[in-house]
């Protein structure tokens, strides 16, 4: 619509030096104050708001059909208002410092695509709905513990806590789908964070104990009512030591992810086949830790097979039994390097260079998902985060880099 047709948007921003406006403890060598106010919008794709037709090659002229998606008149872009406060400051001649910054946003009149009933004459509409807030703080830490001579060792770690809530969906609308997969689904549930996942469980008791059928089999809930955890980690950091001596440097990264949760499609059917070492145990027999429907201690026994065929497989298998704990730790990346003496550049179009073994990837320190990689998605999609299916092994990598400069 005319009066939705342009939209506006600033930023501004401001920083201030204490260092030098106050008189600060010796100690202290520089401080410095920021703040920051944005607004951004997001325009949505063309042909909302309106009706229009595809046309499609065959017969003697083609085919002309009408869009199924019904026209949206009063489209509004979206707007994200963002705020930040950040302190940074270094002491002791630049040693030791630190950069702190918290910052909140909100999101809203965001575009969402949903069902409405094929009476209508249509197969879905756009709304304009939702205000997310995001809110959180990033912390960075750096020193060098050790600087003597040629010798020097710096350290630098880094820390980040983003936390997500849906404040307002809309006043008609509570609970929206995102995905509509066999195994999760993920819905926008108002008052609750994104990232929320779903899936069919098992059916408990009061206490919390899985409620075990007379064949010997957990029952499972008959629809995706199971909150399986939700995709989005609780923190992140990282931590890199970087040691130099004369010409020669190491350093070392480690990152971590830590909380959140992913579910492995790969491993619902690999158990289901009996090809991981989990399976072996109960095959002759497997009595399921349960509670029967009257409260008694489950004692029919089934077998390993059977149970894992029952949970998993490729036909809807039991989301609950294969969501993992997504947090891992590993050494993301390593290298050794040699500067190279500039005598040998006397004669050559190089003023400097450097030789160095790289490794990325190396290893996980910690990895609480069972055979596969946590941080593998399931595409390429915001809403795959937290979702593995037949993801490829996550691939090592080693090599030697040589970097000449002018």
């Amino acid at each position: 619509p005319k009066e939705n047709q342009s939209y506006l948007f600033g930023s501004g921003g401001f920083s201030a030096i204490l260092s030098n406006i106050f008189t600060l403890p010796s100690a202290v060598s520089f401080a410095k104050l920021r703040g920051s106010y944005a607004t951004t919008g997001n325009d949505a794709s063309p042909y909302l708001t309106a009706q229009f037709y595809n046309f499609a090659p065959g017969g003697n002229g083609g085919f002309i059909a009408r869009n199924g998606v019904k026209p949206f008149p009063d489209l509004k872009p979206e707007l994200t208002t963002a705020k930040e406060l950040g302190l940074e400051a270094k002491f002791f001649n630049d040693r030791f410092g630190f950069d702190l910054g918290f910052y909140t946003s909100d999101s809203k009149n965001q575009l969402f695509r949903v069902s409405v009933p094929p009476a209508s004459g249509w197969s879905s509409e756009y709304v304009n709905a939702g205000l997310v807030n995001n809110k959180g703080v990033e912390l960075t830490l750096n020193g060098s513990p050790i600087a003597k001579g040629s010798f020097r060792w710096n350290i630098d770690l880094n820390f980040a806590k983003n936390v997500n809530k849906l404040v307002e969906l809309s006043p008609t609308l509570k609970t929206l789908a995102l995905t509509n997969d066999f195994m999760v689904f993920q819905r926008a549930v108002e008052g609750e964070p994104l990232g929320q996942m779903y899936s069919r469980g098992y059916q408990r008791d009061a206490s919390g104990n899985v409620i075990v059928g007379t064949n010997g089999l957990p029952l499972i809930t008959p629809g995706t009512t199971v909150d399986i955890g939700n995709s989005r980690p609780d923190w992140t950091g990282g931590l890199n030591n970087t040691i130099n001596y004369k010409n020669f440097s190491i350093s070392a990264l480690i990152t971590a992810r830590v909380g959140g949760n992913v579910t492995s499609f790969t491993n619902a059917i690999i158990y289901a086949d009996g090809q991981t070492a989990e399976t072996l145990a109960g095959r002759s027999s497997y009595t399921f830790p349960g509670v029967t429907a009257a409260g008694g201690t489950n004692s029919v026994a089934t077998t390993a097979e059977k149970y894992w065929k029952f949970v998993g497989g490729r036909n809807t298998p039991v989301g609950e039994v294969w969501s993992y704990s997504a947090t891992n730790v590993r050494l993301r990346e390593a290298s050794i390097s040699y500067a190279l003496p500039k005598n040998l550049f006397k004669k050559a179009p190089f003023q400097a260079g450097s030789v160095a073994l790289v490794g990325r990837n190396l290893f996980f320190i910690l990895n609480k998902a069972k055979g596969f990689d946590p941080e593998s998605t399931a595409g390429a999609t915001n809403t795959s985060v937290g979702q593995e299916g037949f993801s490829l092994p996550s691939t090592r990598q080693i090599g030697l880099n040589l970097n000449l400069s002018f």
